[in-house]
């Protein structure tokens, strides 16, 4: 499992991406010779350089576009801090095609293009108010974002990539000149593919994330609460221009951070209801967030605002989990929101065990204590079941399996 950890203080764009991801991979020869195996080498060359933002050293891939090399050939032009280029229209289609007679590409990394392709169709559709097949990409039809993005899909399926983590996304604000005109930053179609996603505008007035970037994102579905995790790798990829601040993207290769001894990182999903009947909060609720791997579901009663008696609901999730059990419980409960804490968890060593009573066998769990000392709990289904085979008061059951081990 990799994971991968985006910090886009300065937002995202299509060659910022590229470039991190070519430097985390060691995949810079591979870049270059992307081209060919679009069929495009007639129209754009790849290289990589080193560049300075605010004294940090950065990868920046440099997508040269051959003037006069084919009716999509045209000059190069960037957005303030992006990478992204201009030029005649493609179709959907066209891209497609593309992707379609490409010579070397796994079939994952042409899965993945063909749908931030087809996410950035579906944005501009939305936004101009037509059916997809009519939409005519500009700025990410041109030759480098098409590099940009087939880049980034092959170097999300070479790195194995299963899981992201994000930190809230630097749009930038103001106005940028676009083929449909000047449009306000974030450009509309970014605006769409950004809904869902926590966003900042930052300091700059600058266009700091664009389409091509923010579609990248969408097919990664990044969660945006941070774990603790173990960077082995970061590298950083530049955008075009230099401001008071990094314009650049920095991404990192982690692991997830675990200590078998020490405990556990947990999610604690609340929430306060006054407004359910009881019934709609009992086993069926508890049995449905259990499913859907929650650690623990309580329900603690309180006294509410205007005197009101209610419950406290708590869910104890493992942090992978926490965004869809959050859902679960906005989904099935009348609460309007919910509270996310992260929190530590330590447990202890267990392991399962099965002890021959009197009156049948009973599983239990062994856990050691800090002190080295053993402590048997035995499963309470298992010592009622007993007990109602032999007409017999649980507790016997239980104090039996508790003197054995």
């Amino acid at each position: 499992m990799s994971i991968l950890k985006l910090e886009p203080f300065s937002g995202i764009s299509g060659d910022m991406f590229l470039a991190a991801l070519t430097e985390l991979a060691d995949a810079e020869a591979q870049m270059v010779k992307l081209p060919p195996m679009l069929g495009l080498s007639d129209e754009v060359e790849v290289s990589f350089s080193r560049v300075d933002r605010s004294s940090i050293e950065c990868n920046k891939v440099i997508v040269d576009v051959k003037k006069g090399a084919g009716e999509h050939a045209q000059d190069h032009h960037h957005h303030d801090g992006s990478g992204h280029g201009h030029g005649p229209s493609r179709t959907l289609t066209d891209i497609l095609g593309i992707l379609r007679e490409s010579k070397g590409l796994s079939p994952q990394a042409v899965e993945l293009a063909q749908t931030i392709f087809t996410q950035l169709g579906e944005a501009e559709a939305a936004v101009h108010g037509i059916p997809l097949e009519q939409v005519h990409f500009h700025e990410v039809g041109a030759v480098d974002s098409i590099v940009d993005i087939v880049g980034a899909a092959v170097l999300i399926a070479k790195l194995g990539i299963t899981k992201t983590y994000c930190d809230p996304v630097c749009t930038g604000f103001g106005f940028v000149m676009t083929d449909h005109g000047r449009l306000p930053v974030p450009a509309p179609a970014t605006e769409r593919l950004l809904q869902g996603i926590p966003t900042f505008k930052g300091q700059t007035e600058s266009e700091m994330t664009t389409p091509t970037g923010a579609a990248i994102l969408q097919v990664l579905q990044p969660e945006f609460v941070m774990p603790r995790m173990i960077v082995r790798r970061s590298a950083w990829g530049a955008g075009d221009k230099n401001f008071g601040h990094p314009n650049a993207i920095r991404a990192s290769l982690c692991e997830a951070f675990t200590h078998p001894a020490a405990g556990t990182e947990v999610i604690i999903i609340q929430t306060n209801i006054d407004d359910m009947p009881g019934e709609q909060l009992g086993s069926g609720l508890q049995d449905r967030l259990l499913a859907a791997g929650a650690l623990d579901v309580t329900l603690t009663p309180v006294q509410m605002k205007k005197g009101r008696p209610g419950v406290v609901l708590e869910v104890l999730s493992p942090p992978e989990k926490a965004q869809a059990i959050a859902d679960l419980v906005l989904e099935h409960t009348f609460t309007l929101g919910v509270r996310m804490l992260p929190a530590q968890r330590r447990i202890l060593p267990r392991e399962a065990g099965t002890v021959d009573t009197p009156f049948g066998s009973v599983r239990v769990k062994i856990a050691t204590l800090p002190s080295g000392r053993k402590r048997c709990i035995p499963e309470y289904e298992d010592c009622r079941k007993l007990a109602a085979e032999r007409d017999i008061a649980v507790h016997e059951v239980y104090l039996a399996a508790l003197r054995l081990p």
